[in-house]
């Protein structure tokens, strides 16, 4: 009985060993994050972005990539801008990913990643910032105002557009200042810009994974 209990007991002990052994194997394999952007750049959603790498941040140190997904037409310029410096000043390394289209706001967002990336059939728009108002009469020193943050988000935008693509400053400037000169671009396109440095064909597996959206 003696010799029985001693045959269950190792059983047991190897049975317990072997999960511990595959929890600890799962728990080390998990080496990247992902986190899903979807909807309107807003000061909301990219504060709440900005909740999520620093929660990533701090409790996944040994982390060694974050796949930032987005799909997003654009909106408010300031919080892309913030948007893009919270990517790119990330402790852990953040690869941007163009999940169906990215555009406006969003594009200088995505400009952030210090690896840029899309699925295939990716679409992107650059174009110049715009700003909302109402429809008002307008004095002098308004339109002058309003005239003076319109060229601070143009002047953003471009000095974002040169740290992640390879088109000339002029055709940058151009892009920011004139709606003419606006681009949509494929993912084939967006490579030969220096916009991405390739394509692939699918959203990673991982445990670590959060969704963002307006």
């Amino acid at each position: 009985m003696k010799f029985l209990y001693v045959v269950i007991g190792a059983v047991l002990a190897s049975i317990v060993w072997f999960a511990f052994g595959e929890m600890k194997e799962e728990t080390e394999s998990e080496k990247f994050a992902k986190v899903i952007f979807t909807g309107l750049v807003t000061e909301s959603s990219v504060n709440d972005l900005i909740s999520t790498i620093d929660e990533i941040n701090q409790q996944y140190g040994d982390l060694e990539k974050i796949y930032l997904y987005i799909r997003s037409w654009g909106g408010n310029a300031d919080a892309g801008d913030a948007a893009y410096w919270i990517i790119r000043s990330s402790r852990t390394p953040i690869t941007t990913v163009n999940l169906a289209y990215v555009g406006s706001a969003a594009s200088v967002m995505f400009c952030g990643g210090r690896e840029r990336l899309s699925l295939e059939y990716g679409t992107f728009l650059l174009h110049p910032p715009a700003l909302m108002v109402q429809e008002a009469p307008w004095t002098v020193d308004e339109l002058r105002q309003m005239d003076e943050m319109i060229n601070i988000s143009a002047k953003f935008s471009t000095e974002a557009y040169k740290t992640c693509t390879s088109m000339p400053e002029e055709e940058i400037r151009a892009i920011s200042y004139s709606e003419n000169q606006r681009l949509v671009l494929t993912a084939e396109q967006a490579r030969e810009k220096g916009l991405i440095s390739g394509t692939v064909d699918g959203v990673i597996d991982t445990s670590i994974s959060y969704v963002v959206s307006d």
